[in-house]
């Protein structure tokens, strides 16, 4: 508002500013008044809290964002938005993953979050006046650490490996025993059948003999 431009604009009128208003007017001659306007606000946009600034929740699990409305007026439509690294997505209630976000219940419920979803939340409510929006809550989500959740178990893969490598040892452990065995056999039977050979060459040269002296 100026001399230029004496008109009074009201931005986000609120129903704190009802009431009278006059224009007046001054210079060197005198003060002169407008005739008084009676300004009522209907209403207003409604205004949109959220009950924390930073929410932290493992990978895997559920979040749930709360939204708190206040407005003199109806609102009839409930959204939020996420923002990721300066990308903006709005959240609408029937989106796969989530529940919530709607006039009766406008909290935000991810059913199960990633690490990918780590960002800034912030809730919109709408009426006929206009938009309101909460400040941002920030979503941290942390890595599950299943060193520490879950049991201290074996590695499968290095028994596997183990057992595989005492099954290929007593395979060659029983190999070269049954080949000892085999050598062992087979000199064996070459000792018996050069025993046999050496007791039918003595025979035949004790008959030679006997048959000479006869």
């Amino acid at each position: 508002m100026s001399l230029s431009s004496p008109s009074l604009t009201i931005d986000s009128a609120a129903e704190s500013d009802n009431g009278n208003y006059t224009c007046i007017a001054i210079n060197s001659l005198g003060i002169t008044e407008s005739l008084t306007i009676s300004l009522t606000v209907l209403g207003e946009s409604p205004i949109v809290s959220v009950n924390k600034e930073n929410y932290t929740v493992n990978a895997g699990s559920s979040a749930l964002l709360q939204c708190d409305i206040q407005s003199n007026m109806p609102y009839n439509h409930i959204y939020w938005e996420r923002n990721i690294n300066g990308t903006t997505t709005m959240l609408l209630p029937g989106m796969i993953g989530i529940s919530g976000v709607t006039t009766e219940d406008p909290f935000l419920r991810i059913d199960e979050v990633d690490l990918s979803m780590a960002g800034e939340y912030s809730c919109y409510a709408v009426n006929k006046v206009g938009t309101g929006h909460s400040y941002p809550v920030v979503l941290i989500v942390t890595p599950t650490d299943n060193a520490t959740d879950s049991p201290d178990y074996p590695d499968e893969s290095n028994s596997d490996r183990i057992s595989v490598i005492l099954s290929v040892t007593l395979g060659v452990c029983f190999t070269v025993f049954i080949a000892i065995m085999i050598v062992c056999f087979r000199k064996q039977l070459l000792n018996k059948l050069g025993r046999r050979h050496k007791y039918s060459v003595e025979k035949i040269e004790i008959d030679r003999l006997s048959q000479k002296t006869t």
